[in-house]
Formats: structure tokens, C-alpha cells, sequence
């Protein structure tokens, strides 16, 4: 082999080192823009490091700690790999995160919990009248902007409640699995226990268009303030399920 070849493997793998060992929080100022999570308190390097001040995603604390490890290697195959780890009074959890040309990003192996309403401001959602605790176990996420996600896994909705109520009404717990079918996402929901039975889908385009539709019956010894809110939806029919039906795009 040349001197050339040695000269120019020699300037990659100083190049390599040196992007590894940069400071965290000189990378995050160089690539961050609108409507990506802020970070701060940024320790350590690309390699590894810590965002000890917490993480804030579209204007609402979401982590007091995120810790991540890079996979170095992938380097070469034009990803980066994190190994990540979080804390916080609204979200714990891990996951394997994948940053891909393309603006692709995919998150392997996903297990948190957090609450309600910190997922839907993670979704893009500013408000939603739930409360309650999200226990997500999810085997792929894969997002890009613009596009619909692609997700297989499954979410647990514990101690749901609604809070438009005078006194927040007690609804129950629920479970959402996702699995993809060609492009469209579908998301299958079910009620698990509580005072209110749920069964239903919702379809997901790649164009983020969606359509819901839902049934709701609430049981005999439900709050009468919850029964009303669901007659509110419309007539049931002749198994006392009211049905929700929705279109739009996210």
C-alpha cells in the first residue's frame, strides 16, 4: 500500500477521534434548530456524556437527566448509535437510538414511563384533558419529519382520568398496540380494567392522515357525570356503544 493510503487513514482517524472527543454542548449549539429538544447542563463528549440539566421538548420539561454512550464503529456505516438512559419526575426509561442520513431516526428496544400528558407534548400535542401514566414498551420507532411514524410495539394508559370535569372522572386503563401494515401505521385500543369500556383503531398515512374510530360504553357503575359525557357523543346503539368517529391529519 501507498504512503498516500497510510497519509489519508492516519487524517480519518485523527478526524474520527477528534469529532468524538469534542465537546458535547460545542456539537449541540453547531447542529440544534427549531423545534428539535433543548438540552442542558451538556457534560462530556460525542462519545460520551450527560444532559444533567434536563431536557425540555416542545416548551415542557420532560427529563432531568439524559445520559448516552455512541457506538463508535457505526461511524462507518454512516450512523450514529446511542446507547441512551433517562431520569426524571415525569419519564424514566432506556433505549437504543439511531441517528440516519436522511434526517431519520430510529429508536430500538424503547422501555419508559412517563405520564400522560408528557407524551402527548413528545407527540406535538400542547394540551390534552388526560392525566394519568404511560408505560411504553416499544420494539421500533422509526421518525422523519414530514412522515408519519413508523412503530411496533405496545402502550399501556394506567389510572386514566379526564379533567374537564368539575372533579376529574376516573375513565380507567387502557392499552394501545401499534403495528405497522405496509405504509400505514394502525394502532389497536382496548380497555384493560375501570368504569369505562373502550375498543376501537386508528390508521395512520404516511402523509399523517388519520382516521379514528372508536366505541365507548360505560359500565353500570360508572360516575353519572362520566355516563353523560359519553352520551354526549351521540345515540348508542342496540349493545349501548356510542361511537367517535374522526379524520384529519396530525
Amino acid at each position: 500500500m501507498s504512503v498516500r493510503y497510510y497519509a489519508l487513514l492516519g487524517i480519518a482517524a485523527f478526524l474520527l477521534t477528534a469529532l468524538l472527543q469534542m465537546p458535547a454542548a460545542r456539537l449541540v449549539a453547531r447542529f440544534s434548530s427549531p423545534g428539535m429538544p433543548v438540552l442542558y447542563g451538556l457534560e462530556g463528549t460525542l462519545l460520551q456524556g450527560a444532559a444533567s440539566g434536563g431536557v425540555v421538548v416542545n416548551g415542557r420539561p420532560l427529563l432531568q437527566k439524559l445520559d448516552w454512550q455512541l457506538s463508535p464503529w457505526r461511524l462507518l456505516l454512516l450512523r450514529a448509535v446511542f446507547d441512551v438512559s433517562a431520569t426524571g419526575d415525569q419519564l424514566s426509561g432506556q433505549a437504543r437510538l439511531s441517528l440516519q442520513p436522511g434526517g431519520r431516526m430510529v429508536v430500538k428496544n424503547l422501555n419508559a414511563t412517563l405520564d400522560v400528558r408528557s407524551l402527548a407534548a413528545a407527540a406535538g400535542q400542547s394540551y390534552v384533558p388526560l392525566d394519568g401514566q404511560a408505560q411504553i414498551q416499544m420494539q421500533r420507532l422509526e421518525l422523519k419529519a414530514e412522515t408519519a411514524p413508523v412503530a411496533e410495539g405496545r402502550i399501556e394508559l394506567r389510572g386514566l382520568r379526564w379533567t374537564l370535569a368539575q372533579s376529574p372522572l376516573a375513565l380507567g386503563d387502557f392499552e394501545a398496540v401499534l403495528a405497522p401494515e405496509g405504509e400505514t401505521l394502525n394502532i389497536t385500543l382496548a380497555s384493560l380494567a375501570g368504569l369505562l369500556d373502550l375498543k376501537g383503531t386508528v390508521s395512520v398515512k404516511p402523509d399523517r392522515t388519520y382516521q379514528l374510530d372508536l366505541q365507548l360504553r360505560p359500565k353500570a357503575q360508572a360516575d353519572p357525570a362520566l355516563a353523560a359525557l359519553i352520551r354526549s357523543l351521540g345515540p348508542a346503539d342496540s349493545q349501548a356503544w356510542h361511537r367517535l368517529r374522526r379524520s384529519g391529519q396530525l
